[in-house]
């Protein structure tokens, strides 16, 4: 079971826990400050849980759109095989889990908006 608030998680030390703390609390505007300073989008606690778990278990889909755009590994998994789109689906959010699957670079403003209206 994918538990994104784990103890694991939470005791993630260095620059990484100041993303996954923001993205913990869907603060978009903070994470993106945060990756503008050079944070590792892909940073991971101590099981593999990455931001992008995170954000996509919790169903924010801004701050998933924030991480992607950094560079987030959508195909990164945790130490229990679970990707992003597996923490997406494992909390109940089947569009953000496709959103995130469907992902690309040029999956930018019109892009993103013809495939997840919500954005």
């Amino acid at each position: 079971i994918f538990d994104p608030m784990g103890d694991s998680f939470k005791s993630k030390g260095g620059p990484g826990k100041v993303l996954f703390d923001a993205v913990s609390k869907g603060a978009t505007k903070g994470s993106a400050a945060i990756l503008e300073r050079g944070v590792e989008v892909n940073a991971a606690a101590a099981d593999g849980t990455t931001a992008l778990h995170l954000a996509a278990a919790a169903g924010f889909r801004e701050s998933c759109r924030v991480l992607l755009q950094n560079g987030a590994d959508r195909g990164q998994k945790n130490a229990a095989g679970a990707t992003a789109i597996d923490a997406a689906k494992g909390g109940g959010h089947d569009q953000l889990a496709a959103f995130i699957d469907g992902w690309t670079p040029a999956a930018l403003g019109e892009n993103t908006r013809a495939t997840d209206p919500e954005l």
